[in-house]
């Protein structure tokens, strides 16, 4: 009797213990199973999670390198009372876009604030016109040199400009005698004057010859030279007629003196002065459809007041056509031999080629850029002082771009 219960308890108790192993052997593969889904199901997070971030970085640099903010003035010196006629002229990357400007004014080696502003985007068109007047929001205008900061949708351009306290330029710096008749002078006063003077030489070998000289002196106290002014060149030549040469021109305010240079020539093509060469390379932007390309270009003839292209030429070593949507233009700090500065003498103009309006090369083959706005520009700035050191100097330029196919 006592064996019969034990061996029916023994009996009941191995199928609970059976029971119970299996039990938990299907709890811990079931453990494992779900360990092994959750580990992949993270896994597949965070691999989407990277995918969408390349995406929004990949995403964020084209929208960034597609922005391009393409600005011009049509100035870069002049007098006070030309801010209501000179303009900025420039291009949005798209309409309707908002955008900000920022003026300073150079002091010492420091720039100072003059005004900031944003302007909502309220136009259809993406190009856009503003004077000079506007930029600086009634503050007072002063003789100096100025820098405009324009940006939009994360791109900005920077511009100078010079308002000059006695400024003067002529139509053409080299033409023929059949042009002479047409050609004038410019001139004009930010401060008030009480007399006017011009003095016009001719080279002859090595010293100045005078041709005309003239000074004009307001008698009333209540009279000045003020605002802009425009003569002919006859004028200055007193009736006197014209010969091929080169001329010296000086003209005085009571505070500032100006010297033009200019050169009467058998044809039209311009004497050469101050000009630049170089080469460069373009590259691809990292995409599948990226390509490469190569860059050449010169300038010569710069005198003051003159703004001349760089003549570009863009080759292109592909099978298939690129489109060249970037260009950027830079000048070497010293001319060579060593002596004209870039900074106090000339201001750059950069390509305005875009990837919504790029240059197109063909397949193995070049074009060049002979005008702007394609082609950039060099402006050799016309001082109140002599900037003989600069005759005859060059610069090294260097040029950069990028393209796709």
């Amino acid at each position: 009797m006592t064996g019969k219960p034990f061996i029916e308890v023994s009996g009941e108790n191995r199928p609970r213990r059976l029971t119970s192993d299996a039990t938990t052997s299907e709890a811990l593969e079931q453990t494992h199973t779900f360990a092994r889904r959750t580990l992949l199901f993270s896994l597949g997070c965070a691999l989407v999670l990277a995918l969408t971030s390349t995406l929004a970085r990949a995403a964020l640099s084209t929208s960034t390198s597609a922005a391009k903010v393409s600005a011009r003035l049509t100035a870069t010196e002049f007098v006070a009372s030309q801010v209501k006629s000179v303009k900025l002229v420039f291009k949005l990357p798209a309409p309707n876009q908002s955008y900000s400007y920022g003026l300073t004014l150079k002091k010492g080696a420091t720039w100072q604030p003059v005004n900031r502003a944003t302007k909502s985007g309220n136009s259809s068109a993406s190009r856009k016109r503003l004077t000079v007047s506007k930029l600086f929001g009634g503050r007072s205008v002063k003789v100096g040199l100025y820098q405009l900061q324009l940006s939009c949708a994360g791109a900005s351009k920077s511009l100078s400009f010079r308002i000059s306290p006695f400024y003067g330029h002529l139509t053409k710096k080299s033409f023929t005698i059949s042009e002479a008749k047409s050609i004038r002078l410019t001139y004009g006063f930010s401060k008030p004057s009480k007399s006017f003077a011009r003095k016009l030489s001719i080279k002859k070998g090595s010293k100045w010859q005078m041709i005309k000289s003239a000074k004009t002196t307001k008698g009333s106290k209540r009279q000045y030279f003020t605002g802009v002014k425009t003569a002919s060149l006859r004028t200055l030549f007193g009736g006197k007629k014209f010969a091929l040469g080169r001329y010296r021109l000086r003209i005085s305010s009571a505070y500032s003196t100006r010297q033009l240079t200019f050169r009467i020539v058998k044809s039209g093509k311009p004497a050469a002065s101050t000009g630049g060469t170089g080469t460069g390379s373009g590259s691809g932007n990292g995409s599948a459809d990226s390509a490469n390309f190569t860059i050449s270009g010169s300038v010569g003839g710069l005198e003051p007041g003159l703004t001349l292209p760089v003549k570009l030429t863009l080759t292109n070593p592909n099978s298939i056509k690129i489109y060249v949507t970037h260009l950027t233009l830079s000048m070497s700090a010293d001319s060579t031999p060593s002596g004209c500065s870039r900074d106090d003498n000339f201001t750059i103009t950069q390509s305005d080629a875009t990837s919504s309006d790029p240059i197109v090369v063909p397949a193995q083959g070049t074009v060049t850029l002979t005008s702007a706005p394609h082609a950039p520009q060099i402006t050799f700035l016309n001082l109140p002082t002599l900037q003989d050191v600069c005759k005859g100097k060059s610069f090294a330029l260097t040029f950069s771009g990028s393209a796709h196919s």
